[in-house]
């Protein structure tokens, strides 16, 4: 699971979960006519990531912009809530550069399992 920010969406996180690395995750969001990348504020590997997702949409539905899973606050609010879900927070603020080599510190735990 995951929280991403973009420069462009001032205000704005998306929330959603891959089954991929989230490092990919972000590189497919690049090309989404949005003008800035994604960064990853957080993520999680976790058992049951659409389950945490749905339930992070629908405590926050007050806060949905666009009707989907972007939300309008502050990404700190978004990694408090998924601390308190059991599994392994992963990444920080990791932005994706195209061109940019990724350190190997920064990929997921399933990367090689993929």
């Amino acid at each position: 699971m995951y929280c991403l920010v973009n420069d462009s969406l001032s205000g704005v996180v998306k929330v959603g979960y891959t089954c991929t690395p989230v490092e990919r995750r972000v590189k497919d969001l690049y090309g989404t006519n949005v003008p800035t990348p994604y960064r990853c504020f957080c993520a999680k590997f976790m058992v049951n990531p659409y389950m945490c997702e749905q339930a992070i949409l629908r405590a926050f539905e007050p806060f949905k912009f666009d009707g989907r899973e972007f939300l309008r606050i502050d990404p700190c609010v978004i990694q408090c809530v998924m601390s308190l879900f059991e599994g392994v927070m992963y990444i920080k603020d990791l932005a994706y550069v195209p061109g940019a080599v990724v350190p190997s510190e920064f990929m997921s735990p399933l990367a090689g399992a993929l």
